[in-house]
């Protein structure tokens, strides 16, 4: 389905007459944010000049939430001013439920500051309100953003039941390019859990649908997130083309954070396959990116990038320093997997140091890290 026709499936139910002539754009803009995220911010801006001389707080607040969506990935401080704005909003809106939309959008812009323990009680109180006003699409979302971090934690179990159930209510609302975007969660779950093969072949369908419907934002995360399976499955070629194909789409669409992310993946395939240089030449390209952006995470994952690569060049002081960077970051977003590859690393680094004492106790923390995982998955 061509945007344009989902679209128009969104807006089909909706009256002609006596609508705010900004509903057309905060429609159109909700599709956007998965093809073209920049022109879903030019779309919600003009939104906001409709209503400015045709005022409507529900609909503001809308625009103001897809705002905070496109800027919760790229300015943090510009995203917490659109929170300000709707919040500010909240007590004259109709719809009760456009307050869970700011706490989720609160949420996922704490999360990418690294802030997860704040992000998770915003998210389980968007549940709470999306649920006590009945309001199917905001509780989609809320549980969406929360199955994700439970599963970035450790709670697969919990987790898989937050996005499993929110794929089912995006699917009957009738918002299908949001039901693509919670499979893709979906298998990021069974990736976390370590079935990677489930995970490619739900990557690769979710992948396929997108590129059909021209949602090509969401495309790029999907390859992304499918070069992360393969590489885990040793799959070097597979992963390279699929971290060089969301490259591509990212420059394309101007989309900082995903060409950062694509960065980092390619720089781990030349690691996995014996090219420390030029990891660390693709890493040098990821960071001047990721300065750009408001993504603690993606920092840490270039710093634990970097340590490989480092400790392939018998540079193990450099990886230490590098390394004590991605294990601060994770242990505070509480990023279960990544904080056990850093312990990994860790060790790896101290034992080629001939330090037989600290790679020990960074083998026993990341084996007690695996064990608090399947103790949480249960």
């Amino acid at each position: 389905m061509t945007p344009w026709l989902l679209f128009a499936a969104l807006c089909a139910d909706a009256p002609a007459a006596d609508q705010n002539p900004a509903l057309a754009l905060i429609e159109l803009g909700t599709v956007a944010m998965r093809t073209d995220p920049d022109a879903s911010k030019r779309e919600a801006e003009q939104a906001l000049n409709i209503i400015r001389s045709h005022p409507d707080v529900d609909l503001e607040i809308r625009a103001r939430l897809l705002l905070c969506d496109y800027y919760s990935e790229r300015d943090g401080g510009a995203a917490r001013q659109q929170i300000e704005a709707a919040s500010a909003l909240l007590a004259q809106a109709q719809r009760k439920g456009l307050r869970a939309g700011v706490l989720t959008c609160r949420g996922e812009t704490q999360e990418t500051a690294g802030d997860n323990a704040h992000a998770m009680t915003d998210f389980d109180e968007a549940v709470a309100v999306a649920s006590a006003v009945n309001d199917e699409q905001m509780l989609a979302e809320a549980l969406f953003s929360r199955g994700y971090l439970r599963g970035l934690q450790g709670e697969y179990a919990a987790g898989m039941s937050d996005v499993r159930r929110s794929h089912e209510l995006f699917e009957r609302i009738n918002m299908p390019q949001h039901a693509l975007t919670v499979l893709n969660s979906i298998a990021t779950i069974y990736k976390r859990m370590g079935d990677y093969q489930q995970a490619s072949q739900i990557y690769e369908r979710v992948r396929s649908q997108q590129h059909d419907a021209g949602l090509r934002r969401d495309e790029a995360v999907t390859l992304h997130n499918l070069g992360r399976a393969r590489q885990m499955l040793g799959e070097w070629v597979a992963a390279r083309a699929d971290f060089s194909g969301c490259l591509a789409l990212s420059r394309e669409l101007n989309y900082t954070r995903g060409e950062a992310y694509a960065l980092v993946g390619l720089a781990s395939v030349d690691n996995a396959t014996a090219d420390p240089n030029g990891a660390l030449i693709t890493l040098l390209q990821a960071e001047e990116l990721q300065r750009r952006t408001p993504d603690a995470r993606l920092n840490a994952q270039i710093q634990l990038a970097r340590a490989t690569a480092l400790r392939q060049l018998q540079r193990g002081a450099e990886a230490l320093s590098a390394l004590e960077q991605s294990e601060a970051v994770f242990k505070q977003a509480n990023s279960l997997e990544e904080l056990g590859a850093t312990y990994e690393e860790l060790a790896r680094v101290h034992t080629q140091m001939g330090d037989w004492h600290g790679a020990y106790k960074y083998r026993s923390r990341s084996a007690n890290n695996r064990g608090n995982a399947a103790a949480q998955s249960t």
